[in-house]
């Protein structure tokens, strides 16, 4: 009978230490999830606070247009009426806002970089896309373009070389470059 309880046992403690193990997979994966999610609403919220930008200040919606016919009427609607002073102004708001969009963009593309494909699957391919959507829709604004290229290095963007050099290698360049943007003074 000794033998018997012994077997027991033994199935007991096996069926557990599968059952840790299966525990501790589950919380890993739990922790996982929650972490990707948590980014993906943070770098939402990065999204929502540009927007907010632009939206406190509609004179800065330039910066926010994609295709280069919106941003031709944009910049003629936020240039409307401003004397010089007002165009000194908004120069300084526009690189603000500018350097913030780029800080989001160094943002993603630090994650990418230091997300695995293996260990978390759905949030590199997340990022990879919204490295994409940068590098291939919001950053060919034809202003960005422009302040992007008054800084090869990206110091004065307050950008790192490495994600400088490979929007260097990645972004779709747009057709029209705006190096004077709406706020250009003339005089």
């Amino acid at each position: 009978m000794r033998n018997a309880w012994d077997i027991v046992e033994l199935v007991l403690k096996v069926f557990g230490a599968i059952g840790v193990i299966i525990a501790l997979f589950l919380t890993w994966r739990t922790h996982a999830e929650r972490a990707t999610f948590e980014m993906i609403d943070r770098l939402y919220a990065l999204g929502h606070e540009l927007h907010l930008t632009v939206i406190k200040d509609w004179r800065l919606a330039h910066l926010k247009s994609i295709k280069a016919e919106d941003y031709e009427q944009m910049k003629a609607l936020v240039s409307a009426g401003l004397k010089d002073a007002q165009k000194s102004e908004y120069l300084v708001k526009e690189r603000m806002l500018a350097i913030h969009i780029f800080n989001v963009y160094e943002q993603v593309y630090f994650q990418c970089k230091a997300s695995s494909k293996r260990w978390h699957p759905r949030r590199k391919a997340f990022l990879e896309d919204m490295l994409r959507y940068f590098t291939g829709r919001l950053l060919t604004n034809p202003r960005l373009v422009a302040i992007l290229d008054t800084d090869p290095t990206g110091v004065s963007l307050h950008m790192e070389f490495e994600s400088r050099d490979y929007l260097d290698r990645k972004l779709k360049r747009p057709e029209l470059i705006d190096s004077k943007g709406p706020f250009a003074i003339h005089g």
